[in-house]
Formats: C-alpha cells, sequence, structure tokens
C-alpha cells in the first residue's frame, strides 16, 4: 500500500477534525446550559461496576439540581418533536416534566376511547419523575443493563414507557435477572384498566404509571410502596 502524499495526510486530518468539532457542536447543543456534573449525569444511561470493587457504580439521568435549573417552558415543542422518535428516553420525558409542559402533549394522537376507573385503586393521578425508579434501584446496589423505550402507540391511552434491565449487584456480565416497565397514561381510567390487564401479582400503580416488574426483590417493590405504590391485586 502506497505512503498518501502529504497533501492526502492533510485533508484526512481536516476531515477527522470536522468530526471532531461536529460532535461537539452537537454534545454543546444537547446539554447547553448546564454544568458539567448535570450533563455528565445526564449523559449517563447505566450502571457500571468500578474496577477492582465489589459495588455497583450509580449515575442518574436527571438528577434533582438539574430539574430545578431547567429553563421555563425551554423547548416543550422541541420535546414533543423527540417524543415521537425511537431516542425517547426517561431523561427527556422528565425534562418536559420539569418544563411543565402540558400532558399529554398531543392528546389528539393518542386513542382516549375506553379506560375504566378501578376505585380500589388508591394512587393518586400525578405527574412522577422517572428518576424516583432509577434512585430505587441505585438504592438496592442493582446495576442497569439496558433501557428502552416501549412502543405501544396503539394501546388505549398509553403516552409513553419504558423498559429497564437491571442486575443484582452491577452488571458487569450483562445477565439482568430484574425487568422494570413502566408505561404511562393519559387519564386515571386508562392507568388503572393497563394495570388490572398486567400479569397477577407483578403489577403496581403509582403516579400515572401503570408499573410491570419481573424477578423484583421485595425491598424494591416495598420502596415503590414507600413511594405512594398500590399494589394491584
Amino acid at each position: 500500500m502506497s505512503t498518501p502524499r502529504p497533501r492526502n495526510r492533510t485533508t484526512m486530518l481536516i476531515v477527522t477534525a470536522s468530526a471532531v468539532a461536529a460532535a461537539l457542536i452537537l454534545v454543546a447543543i444537547i446539554f447547553g446550559g448546564r454544568n458539567d456534573e448535570e450533563s455528565g449525569a445526564l449523559g449517563a444511561a447505566a450502571t457500571t461496576l468500578a474496577a477492582g470493587s465489589a459495588s455497583p457504580v450509580s449515575v442518574t439521568f436527571l438528577p434533582d439540581a438539574a430539574h430545578e435549573q431547567l429553563p421555563a417552558a425551554a423547548g416543550c415543542d422541541q420535546l414533543a418533536f423527540h417524543s415521537a422518535m425511537a431516542m425517547w428516553n426517561p431523561a427527556l420525558a422528565d425534562e418536559m416534566l420539569a418544563a411543565d409542559c402540558p400532558f399529554p402533549f398531543e392528546p389528539e394522537s393518542i386513542d382516549l376511547s375506553g379506560g375504566a376507573e378501578d376505585p380500589t385503586i388508591d394512587a393518586p393521578f400525578e405527574p412522577r419523575p422517572f428518576q424516583q425508579i432509577f434512585d430505587l434501584l441505585t438504592a438496592e446496589r442493582a446495576g442497569i443493563c439496558a433501557v428502552a423505550r416501549l412502543g405501544e402507540e396503539s394501546v388505549q391511552g398509553f403516552v409513553w414507557g419504558f423498559e429497564v434491565k437491571a442486575q443484582s449487584d452491577g452488571c458487569a456480565e450483562n445477565q439482568p435477572d430484574l425487568t422494570i416497565r413502566v408505561r404511562e397514561y393519559a387519564t386515571r381510567a386508562h392507568r388503572d384498566q393497563a394495570a388490572n390487564e398486567l400479569p397477577a401479582g407483578s403489577a403496581l400503580v403509582l403516579g400515572r404509571w401503570a408499573i410491570e416488574l419481573d424477578g423484583a426483590s421485595d425491598p424494591l417493590r416495598a420502596g415503590l410502596v414507600d413511594l405512594g405504590a398500590a399494589v394491584v391485586a
């Protein structure tokens, strides 16, 4: 293989530098206005095991301090635009909540028919930050192996939801033994009906969510109850 001429090397360096600059601009756009600590927290989406340590090193999606410093109503339209994409994640949902954006943002895009309130479910229909789920996993020393959006747009009253796969004592081996599915609904009636349709023994209701637990520990379930979740019989 011939050695590139000096001009080709220069061109390659320019292309590489341009790509790096573009990436830096993208990061600046995404995290502009936040300090380094908050940006790092927003960018992290997993829990890893520190080298030589038996304890998981926890990260958060959006800490309370970042919530408080989000510009008021900054980008509700932009956030709603992202909510229609596969890239939608719990941090962005929490940004909508912190910015006091309308919920659901575009009700005409959601099937609001049906739904049936269940008076036996004692859980107020109120907004909750998804960060609370990750805080509980941190308290349980569970490693977050994957976070995925639940694509259930055709379900009545369904707004959005996420599936979190976690592993006890860290996720170094990437063998999750716990799955949490959190689905957020447009009305209490839709939330209650969805919770009653989940597998027996796996369902809880918290705020606007119907939560499905698979492989959850008793302390994790108890932590949700401490937050105000109602166990669905």
